[in-house]
């Protein structure tokens, strides 16, 4: 969130999306649809 907020990303020329609004079920789902190349999630139990 410092890189983001210090706009970090784009003074390197990095084309990065943060999303913060994206609960761990749907952050997960993304993540196998390819739609993020990576997620972060909190420590929860994962059931599938």
């Amino acid at each position: 969130m410092v890189a983001v907020e210090q706009n970090s990303f784009r003074r390197h020329g990095l084309d990065i999306e943060v999303n913060r609004s994206a609960t761990g079920k749907e952050t997960l789902q993304a993540l196998r649809a390819g739609e993020a190349d990576f997620a972060l999630m909190s420590i929860t139990p994962l059931v599938c």
